[in-house]
């Protein structure tokens, strides 16, 4: 991003980026509203400069496969060209997928998730995590084992200037790392009173279907 669109954005105070725009009920509309002030507030916390950086935040719902969502948040170094959002190509994004959490999900999972994403972010800024590969591996049983294993993706990066290889993605100490930071960086902010514990229990509500001349559904977001 050249320096004339820093200063516009700048001027404008674009640090959100939206794709996802028409929440699904009241409690949805609040969660987005609150995930958009997590986000102001993580970027002062992790010291991040989202223009400078060139990061954008994207709340989203994408199914994959069916009714099945891929993931619950991600992280794109660099966002490649795309027809429908041709003004996001070549920035850092990250995700929230709201399609990856259930009714009954809380507000606190999904900045959980936001954090987790920040952390990745500082990660590829910061050199700390390189050389990262990805693979879907399919079932294998070696001699001797009594069952396959599962076929699942499998991920391998240079951490830390350490080289590890294709292992699960719960195992990969980068995602341990930046599990650990959002943890530890969400309850730091609800201590200091930046972030009000009050509405880490918002949930996602079932989605309803109101029919004509049905009153509408009133929602208290803090129950």
């Amino acid at each position: 991003m050249n320096n004339q669109n820093q200063n516009w954005r700048r001027k404008n105070k674009l640090t959100n980026l939206m794709s996802y725009l028409h929440p699904h009920n009241a409690s949805e509309e609040v969660i987005l509203r609150k995930i958009h002030e997590c986000w102001e507030i993580g970027l002062k916390s992790f010291e991040i400069d989202p223009i400078a950086d060139n990061l954008g935040l994207i709340v989203e719902r994408q199914k994959m496969f069916g009714n099945a969502p891929m993931y619950s948040g991600t992280y794109t170094e660099i966002e490649p060209a795309n027809r429908a959002r041709p003004h996001l190509e070549g920035m850092s994004i990250a995700r929230v997928n709201l399609a990856g959490f259930s009714a009954g999900s809380s507000l606190k999972q999904m900045i959980k998730v936001l954090f987790h994403e920040l952390q990745h972010h500082i990660q590829y800024r910061d050199k700390l995590l390189t050389n990262y590969k990805t693979y879907w591996r399919n079932a294998t049983q070696g001699k001797g084992e009594t069952e396959a294993k599962p076929a699942m993706k499998v991920y391998k990066a240079t951490f830390n200037g350490k080289d590890y290889g294709y292992q699960a993605h719960d195992l990969c100490p980068w995602e341990q790392q930046a599990d650990q930071v959002a943890n530890a960086k969400l309850s730091e902010l609800v201590d200091n009173g930046s972030i009000s514990r009050d509405i880490l229990g918002i949930q996602i509500q079932e989605q309803q279907i109101r029919r004509r001349k049905m009153k509408r559904i009133e929602f208290d977001p803090y129950k």
